[in-house]
């Protein structure tokens, strides 16, 4: 995309979110650079960067930028977005490789044999509690240097990848109309309706995928909660020891007590920790992962039943459209009812977690169009 279609294709999403900002919801964040005067002005962007100022960030990255990424930065140095899960484009000068501040996921994904990001460009802020980001791939580059794009969340693995940035951003654009639209409006194209019935294996392995994430994490704060148990155990063990050494000491007739019991080369205590508070933020992440793993078995199920009830392809359609539109609504009423508190969300069941099921089936139908 040349600088003019950026300025064309930057004017219609920026209309398009405006539009769609809900009214009374308070969108202002101060980390994502997004104030009521900004949202008032009517423009999301920011001034262009300058030829010096990009090519100061390619000397820094020490390879030249892929070109519509270029362009883009060129018509507007990064963009904010209202209401989406990525919440801005960065400015040349908060654009860094996603290893900088990101090796333990990097090291994660890789022990699961998933995406490997080591080398992957971020170009977008998270969400304050989220992980939703786009990044470039310097690894993937075309005939015309355009970089492959991927947009990394938790919860979709193997993660969308995309031939280059442009595609990305379009894709990002159907997905918001595509969310907003009332079940009447969402339409695939109906040379591709007889298709729907052969991708929907493809929608249980995501539905499979998912779950066993949910199932791996709740198996870790299983052995976490053992070792923590194992290692309260040992400081018991350990103060009784010193509750009857001393008592032996006063015994002998020796009121001091010594420096170093004899013991102490070979006992060592186990650093104080806060059980409680610690046993409390894993009891939430618990929950948070079994709400997701049950939200997903059931929709799960559903498919299968729909596969097995309904062969026509219009009745299949009409069918997994209306189990969207549920999850689209409980996820709907988890947006309007957040509090704002990461902890707090997840403790009161207003988890995010517990509705993959409507990422998962929303973002299979978007690809399904």
């Amino acid at each position: 995309m040349t600088n003019i279609e950026w300025e064309t294709w930057l004017a219609r999403w920026n209309r398009e979110l405006i539009d769609r900002l809900e009214p009374g919801r308070d969108y202002t964040d101060p980390e994502n650079d997004l104030t009521t005067e900004i949202i008032a002005s009517g423009w999301l962007g920011y001034p262009g960067a300058t030829e010096e100022q990009i090519e100061q960030l390619e000397t820094r990255l020490g390879m030249p930028l892929p070109p519509s990424y270029r362009a883009f930065l060129r018509s507007s140095n990064g963009f904010r977005q209202p209401g989406v899960l990525v919440p801005r484009l960065l400015p040349i000068g908060e654009v860094d490789w996603f290893r900088q501040q990101n090796q333990e996921t990097i090291d994660m994904l890789k022990s699961y044999e998933l995406e490997d990001l080591t080398n992957a460009l971020a170009i977008s802020a998270r969400e304050r509690t989220g992980t939703a980001i786009y990044l470039l791939n310097p690894d993937v580059v075309d005939d015309d240097g355009e970089w492959e794009a991927i947009y990394y969340a938790h919860w979709m693995h193997p993660c969308p990848h995309y031939c280059s940035f442009p595609e990305l951003m379009q894709r990002a654009f159907r997905t918001l109309l595509w969310n907003h639209e009332s079940p009447g409006k969402l339409q695939i194209p109906e040379e591709d309706l007889p298709l729907l019935g052969s991708r929907i294996p493809l929608l249980i392995e995501e539905f499979d995928r998912g779950a066993q994430q949910f199932i791996s994490s709740l198996e870790s704060y299983e052995l976490r909660e053992r070792l923590a148990r194992e290692a309260a155990q040992k400081q018991k063990e350990f103060e009784d020891l010193i509750k009857r050494a001393r008592e032996n000491i006063k015994t002998q007739g020796n009121d001091q007590e010594p420096k170093q019991f004899l013991f102490a080369s070979f006992v060592q205590p186990v650093p104080h920790q806060s059980a409680s508070d610690q046993h409390e933020r894993d009891q939430t992440e618990v929950d948070y992962n079994k709400a997701a793993l049950e939200s997903l078995e059931a929709a799960k199920t559903r498919v299968l039943e729909i596969q097995a009830n309904f062969t026509q392809p219009e009745d299949l359609y009409r069918e997994l459209m209306a189990l969207l539109q549920e999850t689209k609504e409980r996820y709907q009423n988890y947006m309007s009812a957040r509090t704002g508190g990461y902890r707090r969300d997840r403790a009161e069941g207003l988890s995010q977690g517990s509705l993959v099921a409507f990422s998962t089936i929303n973002s299979w139908f978007t690809n399904s169009r």
